[in-house]
């Protein structure tokens, strides 16, 4: 029994909330639409420590936004998104530190004049951690990801979130 033991890792699971932006371009015989949101996101991760300041996580960034602008000469305008990426990635640090993570997401957006798209394709990101307030964290991140779907889907996203439960 004791020699099973021997080579574990600890396994910790952590989740953070925060804020996101979405830029979302496609581009279709020559037609551009663009999808600028804005909305919440939330980091589930199972953590699994590879050596002393050196982490792996399975782990997601789920998000949901959207806009709506109205104007009483124009009408109005708006745009709904959503995105769920399923990513590993690598952390290394303590208190500061860096991350990397690669996987594949899934993403839809709408928006009145450019209609609805449904994406799909490889994402790769990276961010970093600061402590904050009360023995937590900010993380900052920035993603691409690349449309297998429309061969000119791309979306970028920029997302601030806080760490709640490490």
């Amino acid at each position: 029994m004791l020699l099973a033991c021997f080579g574990s890792r600890a396994q910790e699971y952590g989740h953070a909330g925060g804020v996101q932006s979405n830029f979302g371009l496609v581009i279709d015989s020559g037609f551009y639409s663009f999808y600028p949101l804005g909305g919440f996101v939330y980091n589930p991760r199972l953590d699994i420590e590879l050596k002393e300041n050196m982490i792996f996580s399975a782990c997601s960034y789920p998000f949901i936004g959207g806009f709506m602008r109205t104007n009483t000469m124009t009408g109005g305008s708006a745009a709904f998104g959503a995105e769920l990426p399923l990513l590993a990635q690598i952390f290394i640090g303590d208190t500061w530190g860096f991350f990397a993570s690669a996987g594949w997401d899934f993403a839809f957006m709408a928006a009145t004049g450019t209609g609805a798209v449904g994406m799909m394709g490889p994402q790769v990101a990276l961010g970093f951690q600061t402590p904050f307030f009360n023995d937590r964290h900010l993380r900052f991140r920035l993603a691409y990801d690349k449309d297998v779907l429309h061969r000119g889907g791309h979306l970028a996203s920029f997302g601030m979130m806080y760490t709640f439960g490490d």
